[in-house]
């Protein structure tokens, strides 16, 4: 295995900024995902997703267009083990083995992957990168076969000009709700047992300039392009939405879930803290709004 290990290192692939926060493990104590969270029973967010891979959970993700789903990055990342730990690789998986789980009314229902498109600001992260450099980015979309009939989310392409909800234009106190799939016992990274279940929790959001207020990460963006919560996530629960709440008490998407401490790799920017982070759709509108585009989409109810 030893060298196995150090071939993968001859790659430039193998060596994402990431590497070092990789080796972090979650407590061996069972955790309930989305602490605090309920179950949504009454499917209030019908557009919030599984990814499965070879019908196991892996994260969560979010409906934007009927054919297009977003999810975490590092979501699609391979994982090795080496030196008897599991190690995030510039791997990814490919569309064939990955699919898109749907819940609604009691019914799950599987749409099979045509296309993986990984943002382009997560795959430029190179080894000497700062490892805060890649949070903002960590961002991919799946293109499904058919389209999934859901309702879907407001979001940051619904108006004309697009609304985009930012962090660094977040008033005091503004309030928001996670949503995801995490499982509910989680032992070690990606190995939940009860996951599967949909759950939201409220929350306030935090101020993300003084949540990121070191030289490195004001230089990454992380004030400006990431959100900051004090709510735990889990394995599971990555690549799912963070809803946040306009002055008209609507709920709007605008973050995917991405960080959290004990979490390899996207510890990132929030490591040694009891907060998470969620990368703000804002920081990747150009790359979603090409992606729709190229399906045909203008609109979030436009068929293609």
């Amino acid at each position: 295995m030893f060298e196995t290990a150090r071939r993968i290192f001859k790659t430039r692939a193998f060596v994402p900024p990431f590497a070092l926060v990789a080796f972090v493990s979650l407590s061996a104590q069972p955790a309930a995902a989305l602490p605090g969270g309920v179950a949504d029973r009454d499917d209030r967010f019908p557009y919030v997703v599984e990814i499965a891979r070879n019908g196991r959970m892996i994260c969560s993700g979010t409906v934007l267009y009927p054919r297009l789903v977003v999810t975490s990055a590092h979501c699609l990342q391979h994982v090795v083990r080496a030196w008897g730990r599991r190690i995030y690789v510039d791997a990814y998986l490919q569309p064939t083995e990955l699919f898109v789980r749907v819940f609604r009314d009691g019914r799950m229902r599987s749409y099979a992957v045509e296309k993986t498109i990984v943002a382009p600001g997560w795959l430029a992260g190179t080894p000497s990168q700062s490892i805060d450099a890649r949070l903002p980015y960590d961002m991919a979309l799946l293109v499904t076969r058919a389209p999934i009939n859901v309702d879907l989310p407001l979001h940051v392409l619904d108006a004309k000009p697009p609304l985009v909800p930012t962090p660094s234009a977040m008033a005091a106190g503004q309030r928001g709700v996670l949503v995801a799939f995490g499982g509910v016992r989680c032992t070690s990274s990606r190995d939940c047992a009860d996951a599967g279940l949909r759950r939201y929790v409220n929350l306030t959001l935090q101020d993300s300039a003084a949540c990121f207020k070191s030289r490195l990460e004001r230089e990454a963006g992380l004030p400006r392009s990431v959100w900051c919560m004090k709510n735990i996530v889990l394995p599971g629960d990555s690549g799912g939405a963070l809803l946040v709440e306009d002055r008209d008490g609507a709920l709007r998407y605008a973050g995917v879930i991405s960080a959290q401490r004990g979490l390899p790799p996207e510890l990132a920017a929030v490591s040694g803290r009891p907060q998470s982070a969620a990368a703000a759709l804002a920081s990747n509108l150009e790359f979603i709004a090409g992606a729709a585009r190229a399906l045909g989409y203008r609109g979030a109810s436009s068929d293609p």
